[in-house]
């Protein structure tokens, strides 16, 4: 099964871009795996609504009908990373060719995203900035395959 975290932004900092070359490479070592950053849209923020409805718009359009297409959204499932390792092994069980983990911008997505979404998940009860999230994402994708694979990472 291929692992993809599709997400929408306009520009990347160094050190975030750093990191998720760090993770693409961890990650890579243990499934095949790649980050997608489509770029957003230039509209101001007073126009949010129709931002978030074109980004939208713009990741569904990445998504393969076949996929397992997991949602984070601060009002998802809050999990423990054991937890989230035992879902992330139970997707890779289903069959499908590819699991994509879907970070909306930071206006938030349509509900066709998120009924497009297999699962909806939360990082975190807080409100996390755009590159915290991902961040957070790529590590705990990477923490839930080392369970899996019973690699020394993960200390509980």
């Amino acid at each position: 099964m291929k692992f993809e975290v599709l997400t929408i932004g306009t520009s990347r900092d160094a050190w975030l871009e750093n990191f998720v070359q760090t993770y693409e490479k961890k990650i890579n070592q243990i499934v095949k795996f790649k980050f997608t950053s489509l770029k957003a849209p230039s509209i101001s923020r007073d126009k949010a609504d129709y931002k978030k409805e074109i980004e939208s718009k713009k990741l569904l359009e990445a998504l393969h009908d076949d996929d397992i297409v997991v949602f984070l959204d601060e009002k998802g499932k809050l999990s423990a990373s054991l937890d989230f390792s035992k879902n992330v092994q139970k997707l890779m069980q289903t069959g499908k060719r590819r699991l994509v983990f879907v970070v909306g911008g930071p206006f938030g997505v349509t509900d066709e995203i998120k009924n497009r979404a297999d699962h909806i998940y939360s990082l975190s009860p807080l409100t996390l900035s755009h590159q915290v999230a991902l961040s957070v994402l790529l590590e705990q994708i990477f923490r839930a395959l080392c369970i899996w694979r019973g690699i020394p990472y993960h200390n509980e």
